[in-house]
């Protein structure tokens, strides 16, 4: 997943945070950048071109936040932003214009700001032209799920890559950072659904804290971006991996100052390999803060690792609200539909088969469609997303069913996907009186342990010109 970094329009702060950095942390680059060209000063351009080895991929948003301030109107930002794009020929994303509902909006209201939205992207997008089309991110809105697939149908018709959705519980200053509800996470599992059907990534937009990302990774979010790691800074709050913010400061309390000693006993409870600050220095210093929070998000985005039984106890313990939120959206991602492939399922099938090659070598397309149309390919449905598959043949001269090529999608890994492609088969085989599964495997593939965790047992070694093959068998009767 890309975290893109939303940065300051002052140069002042970049650099002051940067100077930190290069003290503390180094190694941290910039990485994924978002600018608002509509208010940042040229000066912070300037810095950016000092720092342009550090930047992968830039995102030019559209300032769609100044109309919701109502610091512009949409007709006046069309026009602002239409000239704006070709001043930057290096970003890899030009974010359209969205007309953002407001809280206290009614339903004709809404439905006239999505229609504006959807037909402002159309007719941008033409204007803009062919050769821009690949960089272009249309934005979802609306309330309802009508509103979302009317967004989804229309850009999925512009042959765009990615759409951004924004439609979040907001908190925060100026209600300016995005965050996550039930209710949310249900509308986003069914926008990640529609987008998938369409072969669309999705880019979810100001995002805030270390939870809020991992449930992101968990439903396989494409990329997100993050205002919040610099704006709570200045309110002498600091991010800690896998849990929330902490205030760390005496002046202006509105909540409990939690000092030092607390903060990496907390620590200490999630993680080991985290570098925390100076204490002075996250007290004192906003840009020490805000150094620290770039470096939590890159840490969870980058490193953090699945959560284990200690970690949801300290999540449990020092930031329940967020624990509850952890556990509805897991159950969310674990509604994985194995299913039988089918025509329309090929591409999909082929690109995780392209994306394995080291593991499965080359698989022809037209493997595929055979395994397809004689009912031996199943697929790993999560959120309309194809996430696995799994080809086999049911053997006629012996009751054995043989297993062939198997991939998950990595950041769906560790899920249990891979044990239910291989349940699905078993109980299939079962039915038609087959008493084995049996497969082979490159002696030193990682698959080897995820077959013996499934209960196969080595039978034989076979002798290869490069790498031998550990052939495996597992009873019917014996439990995957």
């Amino acid at each position: 997943m890309q975290l893109f970094l939303s940065l300051s329009k002052c140069s002042t702060t970049i650099r002051r945070i940067l100077k930190n950095r290069d003290e503390y942390f180094p190694a941290l680059k910039l990485g994924n950048i978002l600018i608002n060209p509509l208010i940042i000063r040229p000066n912070v351009l300037t810095l950016l071109k000092e720092h342009y080895s550090e930047i992968e991929d830039l995102m030019v948003d559209s300032g769609a936040f100044l109309v919701q301030q109502q610091r512009l109107e949409y007709s006046e930002l069309l026009e602002q932003i239409e000239g704006v794009y070709s001043k930057f020929p290096f970003a890899r994303w030009y974010v359209l214009p969205d007309y953002i509902p407001l809280t206290q909006d009614d339903e004709t209201a809404v439905e006239r700001k999505v229609e504006l939205t959807i037909t402002s992207a159309l007719r941008l997008a033409e204007k803009l032209g062919d050769s821009v089309r690949h960089k272009l991110m249309p934005v979802i809105h609306g309330r309802t799920i009508t509103h979302f697939e009317k967004c989804v149908r229309a850009y999925a018709s512009m042959n765009v890559k990615r759409i951004g959705f924004g439609s979040l519980v907001t908190n925060g200053p100026n209600n300016g950072i995005n965050s996550f509800s039930r209710k949310t996470i249900d509308i986003l599992a069914e926008v990640l659904t529609l987008a998938n059907n369409h072969a669309l990534e999705v880019h979810l937009f100001g995002l805030a804290g270390p939870i809020q990302l991992l449930i992101c990774k968990l439903f396989g979010i494409s990329s997100i971006d993050s205002s919040a790691w610099n704006r709570i800074a200045g309110y002498g709050l600091i991010y800690l991996p896998y849990l929330r913010s902490f205030h760390v400061t005496d002046a202006g309390r509105q909540s409990k100052s939690y000092n030092m000693a607390q903060i990496a006993e907390m620590l200490s409870r999630v993680c080991s390999d985290f570098a925390l600050l100076p204490q002075d220095a996250l007290k004192t210093c906003m840009y020490s803060r805000s150094l620290h929070n770039w470096q939590t998000l890159h840490y969870m985005n980058e490193s953090a690792s699945d959560v284990t039984p200690s970690i949801r106890q300290a999540i449990v313990r020092f930031s329940p609200r967020n624990a509850k939120l952890l556990e509805y959206a897991e159950n969310h991602a674990k509604d994985v539909l194995i299913r039988k492939a089918q025509a329309k399922d090929k591409n999909a099938v082929n690109q995780i088969a392209k994306s394995h090659y080291k593991e499965l070598g080359y698989v022809r397309t037209g493997e595929i469609e055979q395994a397809i149309k004689r009912g031996h390919l199943i697929v790993a449905e999560l959120l309309g997303r194809i996430v696995g598959f799994q080809e086999y043949r049911h053997l006629k001269d012996k009751p054995v069913t043989t297993l062939y090529h198997k991939a998950v999608v990595p950041e769906y890994r560790r899920r249990g996907i891979g044990k239910k492609l291989v349940q699905f088969v078993r109980n299939e085989a079962k039915t038609i009186g087959i008493k084995e599964l049996s497969v082979k495997c490159v002696e030193d593939l990682p698959a080897n342990i995820f077959h013996k965790k499934c209960g196969f047992e080595l039978t034989r070694k076979i002798p290869g010109k490069r790498r031998s093959l550990n052939a495996y068998s597992l009873k019917i009767d014996k439990p995957c």
